[in-house]
This record gives structure tokens, C-alpha cells and sequence, in this order.
């Protein structure tokens, strides 16, 4: 008997969890993006992504970075499992593998055509969410960006993330890093990667407790019989 009734109580946790738990793929495109020369004036560029250092004329220590901002807010009410930035080269400075950094801003303020490299998101604002190597090869190469996702810099704040991307300058080497297509290109363009499911309804957790209810009742009706 006791048994039986562990099954019981095994099925309706099963069935009140997928009730609410059909996990499905989600895909979203940047809403602004901008490549930018990191401490100048000069405004940045939304015609074409990049992550490199020291490929500037007369300034071997040049840093171009990326900006993104998503629009989190149909995500809303779900869980996200797992999370990816997926950028696409054209064009690499270099062709050996060289670290490229994914970084979460709190700085959603900025827009495509005000930011330069000197109001760009500050680094006080950032959290490194994870690397990626890119090498000469054109593709798509992904970043894990999960918890900018579901933190404050995202779900759990305004729903807007922003994410920036540049070369980890820890790494030995110069005149490297590629160029990515931007969110207006034809294909290639910047995408987040999300694998969801619905955050069970409390009507799911409501049927849950009442199985339960049963399959107490249940047992006290058949102990009291027993006797």
C-alpha cells in the first residue's frame, strides 16, 4: 500500500510540474548595437561590429569593443535554463585564437546614436560573464551569458540587458580580433539563444496540493480499516 501510494504522489508532483514546464527555444535580435574605439570621442560606428586591439594606425594599445542591448521583457514569467550570445565574423585581423570577453552592463541609458567611446557603459557598471576564442576562421561563435540574463542586469532588473564585448587584454599579442555583422544584416545577425519554460501557474500548485489531500485521505481511510 505504501507503495502505491508514493506512485501516486510521484504522478501528481509529474503532472502539476509539466502542466506548467513545456521547455521550448527562444531566439531575440538586439534592439541597438555599436562598435565603438574604447576613450575616444568619436561616435560609434552601428554599421559593423568588432572586438579588436591594436589595430590602429600609430596606437598599437587601440581597443575596439561591441555594445548590445536586448529586450527582455517577453521573457517574462519564464524560466531561461540556458542563455548564448551568438556573434558572427566577416573579417579577422588575425588568424591565430585570441580571448574575446562578454561583459553584463547596469548602463541601459545609452542609445546607437549618442554613444562614443568615452560615454560608453563604465567599468564600474560591468560583470564578466565568460570568454570565447576567435580565430581566423568566419562563423558564429558563442558566448554563455546566462547569468546576465536572469540578474539584475536583466530579468531580475528592468528587463533590458545590455552586454559588451572585447578582447581580454591579459592575453600576449596585438593587431588581432574580428569584425561581426550587425543587427541590421541580412544574415549573421547578433542573436541571444534561450532555452525556456513557462514558471508553473499557481493553479499547477493548487492541483498539487489538493492530490495530496487525496492521497493522505487516502491512507488514513485504509489504516482505519486495517484495524
Amino acid at each position: 500500500m505504501k507503495s502505491s501510494l508514493k506512485y501516486i504522489a510521484a504522478a501528481l508532483v509529474s503532472a502539476a510540474i509539466a502542466s506548467g514546464a513545456q521547455a521550448s527555444v527562444t531566439t531575440l535580435s538586439a534592439t541597438a548595437n555599436s562598435a565603438l574605439l574604447e576613450g575616444k570621442v568619436n561616435n560609434g560606428r552601428s554599421d559593423v561590429l568588432a572586438s579588436e586591439y591594436g589595430t590602429e594606425q600609430n596606437d598599437a594599445n587601440s581597443v575596439w569593443l561591441s555594445v548590445l542591448k536586448f529586450d527582455l521583457s517577453s521573457l517574462a514569467g519564464m524560466n531561461v535554463s540556458s542563455a548564448t550570445l551568438n556573434l558572427t565574423t566577416f573579417l579577422n585581423h588575425s588568424n591565430s585564437p585570441y580571448l574575446h570577453q562578454v561583459y553584463s552592463s547596469s548602463d541601459d541609458s545609452w542609445t546607437e546614436a549618442s554613444i562614443t567611446g568615452l560615454n560608453m557603459p563604465a567599468t564600474s557598471t560591468l560583470t564578466l560573464l565568460s570568454a570565447t576564442a576567435i580565430d581566423g576562421t568566419s562563423g558564429t561563435y558563442s558566448w554563455n551569458v546566462l547569468s546576465g540574463v536572469t540578474g539584475q542586469n536583466g530579468l531580475s532588473g528592468n528587463k533590458i540587458l545590455t552586454l559588451l564585448v572585447k578582447p581580454d587584454l591579459s592575453q600576449a599579442g596585438t593587431d588581432y580580433g574580428p569584425h561581426f555583422y550587425e543587427r541590421t544584416a541580412l544574415s549573421g545577425a547578433p542573436s541571444l539563444t534561450l532555452d525556456v519554460s513557462p514558471i508553473p501557474e499557481p493553479e499547477s500548485w493548487a492541483m498539487f496540493a489538493a492530490g495530496l489531500a487525496a492521497v493522505g485521505a487516502l491512507a488514513r481511510k485504509r489504516k482505519a480499516a486495517a484495524r
